[in-house]
């Protein structure tokens, strides 16, 4: 499913024009989006939680090379769904 068709079910299950859904869809996602890029987690009750998870730097191989390689420490952005959600 596309965002383009999210907005029109949202339309067409409110009575909203589609102009107004999409408003509405974008300020959300936008939301989401700067609040998940500052770090903040962002749970919506019934649907799930946005957050990220922390990986330490390791010690990997280049399999082409056979060398050793440092991998870096980083986040990874992580989305829990709700037990709601889970069928």
């Amino acid at each position: 499913m596309t965002k383009r068709q999210i907005i029109t079910r949202v339309s067409k299950a409110t009575g909203i024009t589609y102009a107004d859904a999409e408003l509405v869809i974008e300020g959300f996602l936008t939301e989401l989006t700067n609040q998940w890029r500052a770090g903040v987690t962002v749970a919506i009750r019934g649907f799930g939680t946005f957050s990220w998870k922390m990986f330490k730097a390791k010690k990997g191989r280049d399999i082409s090379r056979g060398t050793a390689v440092h991998i870096p420490a980083r986040k990874k952005p992580v989305f829990k769904p709700s037990k709601k959600l889970n069928l």
